[in-house]
């Protein structure tokens, strides 16, 4: 019995998220295929020199921390593994999109997935050691964070940011941004008092704090 519920449950999983499951099965092929078919690392600089950065254990906080960190792990299994990591990188970033157009209740909210997967700039950035990848992530992430009323969290991912690509800081205005219009809106039409919160705080501290501190380590 529970078995048979399990496998209706799972089909009814299915059915219901089909377009979004072809697509990323499409993702995961197509991206196989170019990472262990063919060589190349997508890019001669940086993405090399990330690789190199996240394979040496006593360099990894020193640059672009955050990507380096992460990307750690599987730099230890050659370029190969942190093509993989952005892979991953993407295929996380094209299910988020899909949830944030469920949640902005789009007609077609699997096309959002589809034009990043096979964007000609992703084939170019994903088989590689840039951080692109990674920075989509985590912004993707915090955009339905702020959607879904997690502010707190979001804004902790966005304080990261920097950390990812230096691009992050602009994105740290506009969440600065964001959120002091959200405390403006809510004084205007309610009469709530304005309160610049623990969010406000964490987007100029947190993520500097802690990347800075494991920088001595």
């Amino acid at each position: 019995m529970y078995i048979r519920c399990s496998i209706e449950s799972l089909y009814s999983f299915i059915k219901k998220h089909t377009h979004i499951l072809a697509i990323l099965s499409c993702t995961l092929l197509t991206y196989a295929i170019r990472i262990f078919i063919f060589d190349g690392t997508g890019d001669d600089g940086d993405s090399l020199t990330h690789f190199l950065i996240a394979n040496e254990t006593t360099q990894i906080f020193r640059w672009q921390p955050v990507y380096t960190f992460l990307a750690f792990p599987f730099a230890h299994f050659g370029f190969k593994g942190i093509q993989c990591f952005n892979l991953l990188n993407l295929v996380f970033s094209q299910s988020l999109l899909y949830l944030i157009a469920k949640n902005l209740r789009f007609k077609f909210n699997w096309l959002p997935s589809l034009f990043l997967g096979f964007c000609l700039m992703s084939f170019k950035i994903v088989p590689s050691g840039l951080t692109e990848p990674l920075f989509a992530n985590f912004l993707t992430f915090a955009i339905l964070a702020y959607l879904s009323g997690w502010s707190i969290i979001a804004t902790i991912f966005i304080s990261f940011m920097p950390f990812i690509r230096s691009e992050g800081l602009i994105i740290l205005i506009l969440a600065l941004s964001y959120l002091l219009n959200q405390k403006w809106v809510l004084f205007n039409n309610w009469g709530r008092p304005w309160i610049i919160r623990d969010e406000i705080f964490l987007v100029t501290s947190y993520g500097f704090t802690v990347p800075q501190l494991m920088g001595f380590l």
